[in-house]
Order: C-alpha cells, then sequence, then structure tokens
C-alpha cells in the first residue's frame, strides 16, 4: 500500500510542477518584453539627448530644458597660490 501512495504523491507533484512551468512562461515572457522595451526607450532617450546637443550645442538653453547641464555652468578649476610665509 505504501508503495501506491508514493506514486500518487510523485504524480500529483509532476503535475503541479508542470502547471507551474506553463503559468511562468508567460510571465517571464512578460518580463522580457518589458525590459527590452525599457532598454528601447532609455536609448531613445540619449539619442534625443544627443540630438539636442547636436543641434543647439551644449552651453544652450534647449540642452538645459531637457536637463543637462549647460558647460559654462561649471566652474573652472581655480590654481592654488603658493601661501606666502613672512618672516617672523
Amino acid at each position: 500500500m505504501l508503495p501506491f501512495a508514493v506514486q500518487k504523491a510523485q504524480a500529483a507533484m509532476l503535475k503541479a510542477q508542470e502547471l507551474e512551468v506553463q503559468i511562468k512562461a508567460p510571465y517571464r515572457a512578460a518580463t522580457d518584453e518589458a525590459r527590452l522595451a525599457e532598454w528601447n526607450f532609455h536609448n531613445c532617450v540619449l539619442a534625443m539627448k544627443t540630438s539636442v546637443v547636436a543641434q543647439y550645442r551644449s552651453d544652450s538653453n534647449q540642452a538645459q530644458t531637457i536637463g543637462l547641464k549647460k558647460k559654462s555652468a561649471y566652474k573652472r578649476p581655480v590654481q592654488q597660490k603658493e601661501a606666502e610665509t613672512a618672516p617672523v
């Protein structure tokens, strides 16, 4: 009687695993499709930024409008003068 119960439990387990695989397949396909769409959107935004900079230059108001920082807004590095030592 015990082997029959084990076989029945194994059959139920295999059936549940098969159902699990059938349910996970569309989910994984949808996840992959969403990730691909996100990458496509990201690449389109990068291309748009490059296009705006190419058309209007990197120091334009248009570049600032899309979220880029103007080149003139960056501070230039200041050269440190050597501290003069006063005679004591």
